[in-house]
């Protein structure tokens, strides 16, 4: 994380772009977390063998199941709740 130029206490979030906070979308289950951003960035997490979510499986070879699997269900709670935008990934106006 980068310090925020104005406030050096404050950490910018590495997903966030030019000081923009990312917009994110996260569904958590009992197999897991996954977190897409708004700039294309995908967190996931086994969080029976990772609880404090330390391991990021996104772009790993061991998650790509987990990834898949997740973001179908993550998709799938977007379109049940109309967020449409965000699943195509197109920006807020």
């Amino acid at each position: 994380m980068s310090a925020d130029p104005v406030d050096p206490s404050r950490q910018e979030h590495p997903c966030s772009s030019a000081g923009v906070p990312a917009k994110a979308r996260t569904l958590i289950t009992e197999e897991g977390r996954v977190t897409r951003y708004s700039t294309g960035e995908v967190e996931v997490f086994d969080l029976a063998e990772d609880p404090l979510e330390m391991k990021n499986l996104a772009g790993r070879p061991e998650g790509r199941e987990r990834r898949e699997h997740l973001s179908d269900r993550l998709a799938h709670a977007m379109l049940e709740y109309s967020d449409l935008a965000r699943l195509r990934g197109a920006s807020a106006a």
